[in-house]
């Protein structure tokens, strides 16, 4: 469970969900990023202990 929990709270600091979206052509607005992420649960204006 400890490792579990590293993993995600480390996860969640270093990678960025929307370098994904970065190399897409046409570029997308942060709006459209945002909505996108939404529904994974990866916006990262919501604070990690709500995720």
């Amino acid at each position: 469970m400890v490792a579990t929990n590293v993993t995600y709270l480390l996860a969640s600091w270093f990678l960025d969900p929307r370098s994904n979206f970065k190399e897409l052509r046409p570029v997308r607005s942060e709006a459209q990023m945002d909505r996108a992420l939404a529904p994974y649960n990866l916006d990262p204006g919501t604070p990690l202990v709500q995720r």
